[in-house]
């Protein structure tokens, strides 16, 4: 785990952290540390040279905040590159 988002409610503290994948087909997922689950999925791919986005949120999961800095870490990621 290389990155983390915490998140400080008023009962309790979330934890989420985000997963990789390969630089050709490249996705990035946020999991809920508690249970691995799959949150929210970026995924970049490449058809005829033309990058392709994708992105899945899980139905049930509405913290717009965690998503907005999962988003902000996506694209800072791919503008250092």
């Amino acid at each position: 785990m290389h990155q983390r988002i915490f998140y400080y409610g008023e009962k309790y503290t979330e934890i989420y952290y985000f997963k990789s994948r390969s630089w050709y087909e490249s996705s990035i997922s946020l999991h809920q540390f508690e249970s691995d689950q799959l949150l929210v999925k970026f995924r970049r791919r490449y058809s005829f040279l033309k990058p392709i986005y994708e992105v899945q949120v899980k139905e049930n999961f509405h913290n717009k905040l965690v998503i907005l800095a999962f988003v902000f870490y996506y694209i800072k990621r791919y503008e250092d590159l």
